[in-house]
C-alpha cells in the first residue's frame, strides 16, 4: 500500500514543476543566508549600531504623586554602577566588606535622576552630598521606586522586548 502511494505521488509530480521551484527558492534563500560576505556585512552593521547606540542612555519620565510632577530619569552605565556600588561598600573594623543597600539606592537615585537634579549646587549646599539630599527629600518607598525604575532603564530586570520574545 505504501509503495503504491509513493508511485502515485511520483506520477502526479512528473508533470508538475512545483517541487523544482520549491527546491530552487529554498536554494536561493540558503545561498543568501550562508553567503559569508553577506554575514560579514550584517556583522559590521550590527557592530556599527552597537557602537552608535552604546553611548545613548535610555530616559523615562516618572510621576511622583507627592510632588505633583515627573522626575526625568536616565540609565546608569556599567562604570557608574560599579562606582556607586563601591561607594556603598564599607570595610568594618574586622576587615569584612559590608554592602549598604539603602545607601546604594540613594546613590542610584542621585546619579540617575536628571530633573530635579540632586547634584545641583542648592542641594549640595544644604545637604552636603547628593545622596544625603535624596534621603532627606524622598521617602524610603519613593527612593526604592525611583532606583528600581533607573535599574530597569539600566538593563536590569525583564525588558518589554525580551518579554515579547519569550
Amino acid at each position: 500500500q505504501h509503495s503504491s502511494l509513493c508511485q502515485q505521488s511520483a506520477n502526479n509530480n512528473l508533470g508538475s514543476n512545483r517541487p523544482l521551484i520549491f527546491l530552487f527558492k529554498n536554494y536561493i534563500y540558503l545561498k543568501k543566508l550562508l553567503n559569508p560576505w553577506r554575514n560579514m556585512k550584517m556583522k559590521k552593521d550590527l557592530l556599527k549600531t552597537l557602537l552608535e547606540v552604546g553611548e545613548i542612555k535610555p530616559v523615562k519620565d516618572l510621576y511622583i504623586g507627592r510632588f505633583g510632577f515627573d522626575f526625568k530619569l536616565q540609565a546608569v552605565n556599567y562604570k557608574e554602577m560599579q562606582k556607586l556600588r563601591n561607594q556603598a561598600t564599607f570595610t568594618t573594623k574586622k576587615g569584612v566588606e559590608e554592602f549598604q543597600p539603602e545607601l546604594f539606592n540613594a546613590l542610584i537615585v542621585a546619579a540617575g535622576v536628571v530633573e530635579p537634579s540632586f547634584n545641583s549646587p542648592e542641594v549640595l549646599a544644604k545637604y552636603g552630598a547628593s545622596e544625603d539630599g535624596v534621603q532627606a527629600l524622598l521617602l524610603p518607598g519613593e527612593i526604592q521606586k525611583v532606583s528600581g525604575e533607573i535599574s530597569t532603564l539600566s538593563g536590569f530586570g525583564e525588558d518589554e522586548d525580551d518579554a515579547v520574545k519569550n
